[in-house]
C-alpha cells in the first residue's frame, strides 16, 4: 500500500514513509512472540504513519488550491479589459476643476501582534531542541550505552527524532509565523512515549511509591503519565494556534499557555531529586574535584527541553494574539472631482424690430372746393418699401414673435397701405 502524489513530491515522500511504517509495524505485530516491537512500540509506529500519511495528503491538497488559485488569478487578468488610447480624439476644450482630497483624519487599524517576538522565540525554541538532542546524544557515548536491545533504542531515540522535528517546526514557524502540522507530530511522538514508558512502570509498579533511607520520594508511575497529559495539551494547543482553529479557540492558548510547562518543570524537578545529580555535586564539592559526570549532561539535556517548551508555548501564544484576517485599514477619502460645468453659449437675444406704428388716419375735413386746376393727388406707395415690409413680417412670423394671425393682420395692414 503506497500512496504517491502526482503534483507534489514532498507529499509523495512523506505519504510513502508512513505507509511502509504501517506496513512494516502490521508486520512485526503478526510476528507474534518473536517480533522485535513490542505492542505499544507497533500500535506508535502505526499511529506516526498514520499521522504522515494524513500529512502527505493535506500538502498536496493545498499545493493544488495554491495552483487553482494562481489559475484563476491569470484567467482574471486575462479578461480584464484594456485600457483604451485616446490619441488622435480631439477633447474638448476645457478648464476642468481641481479634484479635492479630504485625507483621513488616522487610519483604523485593526490591533496586530508584532511578528518581531514570534519569530524569536520560535528561533530560540528550535536552539533549545537541538541542544537538547546534542546534549543527550553526548550523555549516550558518556554513560557507554552501545549495546541495547530494539525496545531501549526506541525509547531513547523517539524523543531525541521528535525534539528534532519540533526544532524543525519552530524554525518553519519562525518563518512563516504560523504553528506547523510538525509541531503536532512533535508533541504527539512526545506523548507516545511517555504513555508508554508510564504503563511500562504501571505493569512493573503500579502506582506504589517508596521513600529512600535519604527521604526521596520516589513515584515511578506519576512522573511519566504528567509528561504525557503535558504533552497532550500542548498538542492540543499546537491545533488551537493553527489559523482555521484560533478564532474560535485561541483564548484558550493565550490563558493556560503556561499551565503544562508547569507541570513539566514539576517533573524536571521530581527527576532531578529521584537522580544522583545533587548527591555527586555534593560528592564533587567535598573532593574538590570536579569531573563531566552523563548525570549532568543527561539533566542538562532535560532543561533545554524544558526551555523549548516554554519557547514553543509562548510562540503559540504570541500567534493567538494575531488575528487570522489581514489588518483592515481605513482608505483616505478622496471627493470625486467636481464635473466639468459646461455653459452652454448664451444666445442672442432676438431684438424684433421695432414695428412701426400705423396710426389709423383720420379722414381729412373735406377742403373747401378749389379750382380743378389745383386739385391735390396722394402720393403713390413705393413698391420696395411694400416689400421690405412685407419681408419683416415674414420674418417675425418664422421667429415665432407673430402668430399666423397676426401675420396676417399686419399684412392686410401693408397693403391697404
Amino acid at each position: 500500500m503506497i500512496i504517491w502524489y502526482n503534483n507534489s513530491v514532498l507529499a509523495s515522500i512523506v505519504s510513502v514513509l508512513g505507509c511502509a511504517g504501517i506496513v512494516a509495524a502490521v508486520t512485526e505485530l503478526m510476528k507474534g512472540a518473536d517480533s522485535e516491537l513490542s505492542v505499544p512500540a507497533a500500535i506508535g509506529v502505526i499511529a506516526v504513519g498514520v499521522v504522515c500519511v494524513i500529512l502527505g495528503k493535506i500538502i498536496s491538497v493545498n499545493k493544488e488550491k495554491k495552483a487553482q488559485a494562481a489559475v484563476q488569478q491569470a484567467n482574471r487578468a486575462a479578461a480584464a479589459p484594456q485600457p483604451v488610447s485616446n490619441a488622435g480624439y480631439a477633447q474638448p476644450q476645457y478648464v476642468p476643476q481641481a479634484a479635492s482630497y479630504t485625507p483621513a483624519a488616522a487610519p483604523a487599524v485593526t490591533p496586530v501582534a508584532d511578528e518581531k517576538p514570534i519569530k524569536r522565540s520560535a528561533i530560540t525554541a528550535g536552539i533549545f531542541f537541538l541542544l537538547a538532542v546534542l546534549l543527550d546524544l553526548l550523555a549516550t557515548n558518556l554513560y557507554g550505552r552501545g549495546a541495547f536491545d530494539f525496545r531501549m533504542t526506541f525509547t531513547r531515540a523517539l524523543p531525541l527524532v521528535m525534539c528534532i522535528l519540533l526544532a524543525v517546526a519552530s524554525f518553519r514557524t519562525a518563518a512563516t509565523k504560523e504553528a506547523s502540522v510538525m509541531h503536532v507530530m512533535g508533541f504527539f511522538g512526545l506523548l507516545f512515549n511517555s504513555t508508554n514508558i508510564a504503563m511500562n512502570s504501571y505493569r512493573a509498579h503500579g502506582f506504589d511509591s517508596y521513600i529512600t533511607d535519604q527521604g526521596i520520594y520516589h513515584a515511578m508511575t506519576l512522573a511519566p503519565l504528567l509528561q504525557a497529559v503535558a504533552y497532550l495539551v500542548l498538542l492540543l494547543f499546537a491545533i488551537f494556534a493553527m489559523k482555521k482553529a484560533r478564532q474560535s479557540v485561541g483564548g484558550v492558548v493565550r490563558v493556560l499557555w503556561i499551565v503544562p510547562i508547569l507541570v513539566l518543570a514539576l517533573v524536571f524537578a521530581k527527576e532531578i531529586g529521584d537522580s544522583h545529580v545533587i548527591g555527586l555535586i555534593e560528592t564533587m564539592q567535598e573532593r574538590k574535584h570536579f569531573t563531566l559526570r552523563p548525570e549532568f549532561v543527561d539533566a542538562f539535556s532535560r532543561l533545554f527541553i524544558l526551555l523549548g517548551m516554554f519557547c514553543t508555548g509562548l510562540t503559540f501564544r504570541r500567534i493567538c494574539k494575531k488575528p487570522a484576517q489581514a489588518p483592515v485599514y481605513a482608505q483616505p477619502q478622496y471627493a470625486a472631482p467636481a464635473q466639468p460645468q459646461y455653459t452652454a453659449p448664451v444666445q442672442s437675444e432676438y431684438t424684433a424690430p421695432v414695428q412701426p406704428q400705423y396710426e389709423p388716419q383720420q379722414a381729412a375735413p373735406v377742403p373747401p372746393p378749389q379750382p380743378a386746376a389745383e386739385t391735390y393727388t396722394a402720393p403713390q406707395a413705393n413698391p420696395q418699401d411694400l416689400e421690405k415690409k412685407l419681408q419683416a413680417c415674414k420674418d417675425l412670423l418664422d421667429c415665432g414673435i407673430l402668430t399666423q394671425e397676426e401675420y396676417e393682420q399686419e399684412v392686410r395692414k401693408i397693403m391697404r397701405g
